[in-house]
């Protein structure tokens, strides 16, 4: 079952970007941000949890970008990624940063339109994509961040 929370997007809320959404196990698996640890945002995949011992009627794994892997009990998230591509901003040198959620790879596009170079979080374990905000932030500066991100990191 989902819950359609209030969002700019869908023109119910102007002062929430975020998209929470509860899930059941039609909606998995799921790219959403989570609080893993309680206070650490992190780009999550949460899935079925065929593969727990016990009762897992209600847990969901949990696989951090970072590189953790946890079985817990999941209702909701921050923001559930419903896009296969997302723009994450443009940064003070004019260059686009598109993110491909599920393949987990950012292409920056300059503001020429020629590819600028290609980040595969599958080559650098232990990151995801709010680091890599975090990154750009502070080697170039970001001049536009898409609204999801700019609400979780004020």
């Amino acid at each position: 079952m989902s819950t359609t929370i209030p969002t700019v997007e869908n023109g119910t809320d102007t002062d929430s970007a975020l998209n929470r959404r509860d899930f059941d196990e039609d909606d998995l698996p799921v790219r959403a941000l989570y609080r893993a640890d309680g206070e650490t945002l992190q780009v999550v995949t949460i899935s079925h949890p065929e593969l727990l011992l016990g009762p897992a009627e209600e847990r969901h794994l949990v696989a951090s970008d970072r590189g953790t892997v946890e079985a817990l009990w999941v209702s909701g998230a921050p923001h559930v990624f419903d896009e296969a591509w997302l723009e994450l901003g443009v940064d003070a040198e004019g260059a686009t940063h598109i993110w491909n959620v599920w393949d987990n790879v950012v292409y920056v596009v300059n503001a020429a339109g020629a590819l600028e170079y290609v980040f595969d979080f599958d080559d650098e374990p232990r990151l995801d994509v709010v680091l890599y905000l975090d990154h750009v932030e502070n080697r170039r500066g970001w001049t536009s961040l898409h609204p999801v991100f700019a609400e979780v990191r004020a």
